[in-house]
């Protein structure tokens, strides 16, 4: 029964926030409300809360973030980052090789009026939310079940890859490194906080350098 409890609560984390936003999406659809619409992204982000909470109210915040922030752990979530980072050129050099595409949806959204504020708190958001959900949780209990950190890492990666798959193979390979790179960084920091830090530089360059 614990086993089962354990499993679920993971499966509650790794895949119902994407799934819960597929449905608040859909009913604000229906209302006439384009997908381009920059605030459609705060579906992802309420989503995201509600697990969160959820979490919160079963296993304690310091399930989900743990460990310290200061000076250290900032300057290795830059560092890591950069090492994350440098992985996109030849990836997208060995997708062109060999014939996969390299294109993203992302940065769909209009670029209109006041686009970048459900821009911004979405990626402040996605980041927070998603190294609770895949790193800070995932990682502790998988470790914990499987008695193996090598195990953990790769699952918790290859879930993080899967969820950005409906932006394209290209990115979805991307962020499986991006994955393994940030439970990298946990294991070196044993600190969330360390990858919220590497998931937010990401996400803000990302977002508004990238595809702005």
């Amino acid at each position: 029964m614990n086993l089962l409890y354990s499993v679920a609560k993971l499966l509650l984390a790794l895949l119902v926030p994407p799934l819960l936003a597929s449905v608040f999406r859909s009913l604000i659809s229906n209302m006439n409300v384009s997908n381009s619409d920059p605030y459609m992204v705060l579906c992802y982000t309420a989503s995201q809360l509600l697990v969160f909470l959820a979490l919160w109210r079963m296993d304690g915040f310091v399930a989900m973030y743990h460990g310290k922030l200061g000076l250290r752990e900032v300057a290795l979530a830059v560092g890591f980052w950069l090492v994350a980072f440098s992985a996109w050129y030849p990836l997208n050099l060995l997708f062109s090789f060999i014939g996969l595409p390299t294109q993203s949806s992302w940065g769909w959204w209009e670029k209109e009026g006041f686009w970048f504020i459900p821009i911004a708190l979405w990626a402040i958001g996605a980041a927070f939310f998603e190294e609770a959900f895949f790193r800070g949780y995932a990682i502790s209990q998988l470790t914990n079940l499987l008695r193996s950190p090598i195990a953990a890492l790769l699952i918790s990666s290859v879930a993080f890859g899967l969820l950005h798959g409906r932006f394209g193979i290209f990115l979805s390979v991307y962020t499986f490194v991006f994955g393994l790179v940030a439970g990298l960084l946990y294991f070196k920091t044993r600190s969330t906080w360390a990858c919220f830090v590497y998931h937010l530089v990401n996400n803000l360059i990302v977002d508004f350098v990238i595809y702005k």
